[in-house]
């Protein structure tokens, strides 16, 4: 009777209370994740993944004990049955748990590295992923700001100027177009036959207009904080992500590879190096779509469409997303810059690195996994230890219990027919 009380304590355990507390750290280690706004479904994923294990375990076990309780009723060893029975289901436990998380450990670096392009190291994620979830919200709410201030994001603009402006609206939205074009300086100049991608631009928002000082002070920060709640759930946003991320990946997949890693580790690397000033000087004009080719042949390339938003011309500087202290006056000479910014703030633009997180972040937030992934390795232990008890010591004491009982009952019946 001890045996079989503990079986079904056991029982208890597993089933009643074990995943029900994984369900538990699950939806808890998920919630920074969901809070966040920018994954979509990928921040649930521990929650189904737990969900789905213990489907698959219950299902297993079940499945298990009817082919167990067919096998007896043909006469079957029962220690041997059990015992291979207690086997698959640790088995099963192994797979639905355990395996699950080292295929995930094999597979998902190579994943990460081609979602971020490298910039992301595996470990970084496994033992610090709610410090990668700040990091990623944080470059989600700086790329909105960034883009309601150059114009790019503009609906809850034009929304609010419709009301605030009435019947002078549709005049004062094509002057914010108008002055934001200058400011983020997109399109080309011809010169002597050549079409170049423009880089001097004007130094001021249309928000900066004196036009809009009234409008700016009263709606800024309220469209901004708008577009932030929404975060990726905006269509707006989203779409712009990708456009701005294509045009900078053209870029950056057509500079020398060597040259964008000794830029990355320091720009003095590079500057001394055989690359200067050939390989540090070139610069590569892009669209939307990701077509990229040198400045001076830009007319010539029927890739390139002279007419794209997104038509940028893109120095290494844009690519790492800052003038490096003591080159303020080479960025003026070399890259057409002012000596103290990079033109990526104007262009809505991130680095290349965060904006590689940026185009991938509804992926990234399969790092919720992590939160969860020692509870899974622990539990899987705990699970396989439970169940090889129940299946191999107590479950055989168990059914022996049950089929005494309906020896008794049947014994006790009998004289009674008879």
């Amino acid at each position: 009777m001890n045996k079989k009380a503990l079986f079904i304590a056991l029982d208890v355990i597993l089933y009643a209370i074990g995943f029900p507390i994984m369900f538990v750290i699950a939806i808890l280690s998920s919630l920074p994740f969901i809070q966040k706004g920018i994954y979509g479904f990928t921040a649930v994923v521990p929650i189904i993944l737990v969900a789905l294990v213990f489907v698959a375990t219950l299902v297993t076990e079940l499945v298990l004990r009817l082919t167990t309780k067919k096998s007896l009723a043909k006469g079957a060893d029962r220690n041997k049955l059990l015992k291979k029975q207690g086997i698959k289901l640790v088995i099963a436990v192994f797979c639905c748990l355990t395996a699950f998380m080292l295929i995930l450990d094999i597979v998902f670096p190579s994943v990460l590295k081609e979602a971020t392009q490298g910039t992301i190291l595996y470990e970084d994620i496994v033992y610090d992923s709610a410090s990668q979830n700040d990091v990623q919200r944080g470059l989600v709410d700086k790329f909105i700001e960034l883009n309601v201030e150059n114009g790019y994001l503009k609906n809850k603009t034009f929304k609010e100027m419709d009301s605030y402006f009435g019947s002078n609206a549709d005049s004062m939205k094509a002057l914010f177009e108008e002055l934001s074009h200058e400011y983020r300086g997109e399109g080309y100049n011809q010169n002597g036959g050549m079409f170049i991608p423009v880089r001097n631009t004007s130094p001021y928002s249309a928000w900066d207009d004196s036009a809009f000082e009234a409008f700016a002070a009263e709606k800024k920060q309220a469209i901004i904080d708008a577009y932030k709640a929404e975060a990726l759930n905006n269509g707006e946003v989203a779409g712009l992500i990708t456009k701005v991320f294509k045009s900078i990946d053209g870029a950056y997949a057509s500079f020398d590879p060597l040259v964008i890693e000794l830029a990355l580790k320091d720009m003095k690397y590079l500057m001394s190096s055989s690359l200067f000033p050939s390989g540090v000087t070139q610069m590569f004009a892009s669209d939307s779509k990701g077509n990229a080719v040198s400045p001076e042949n830009i007319y010539s390339n029927s890739k390139i469409n002279l007419d794209d938003e997104f038509l940028y011309k893109w120095c290494i500087l844009d690519m790492i997303g800052e003038i490096p202290e003591g080159f303020e006056d080479l960025s003026t000479l070399l890259f057409e810059l002012d000596g103290v910014n990079t033109s990526n703030a104007k262009r809505g633009s991130l680095d290349y690195m965060s904006m590689a997180w940026l185009n991938s972040v509804s992926l990234l937030g399969i790092i919720s996994i992590f939160t969860v992934r020692t509870w899974f390795y622990i539990f899987s232990g705990i699970i396989m230890v439970a169940t090889l008890v129940r299946m191999l010591m107590l479950r055989p004491a168990y059914l022996g219990s049950i089929e005494k009982k309906e020896e008794n009952e049947s014994e006790e019946e009998t004289p009674a027919e008879a």
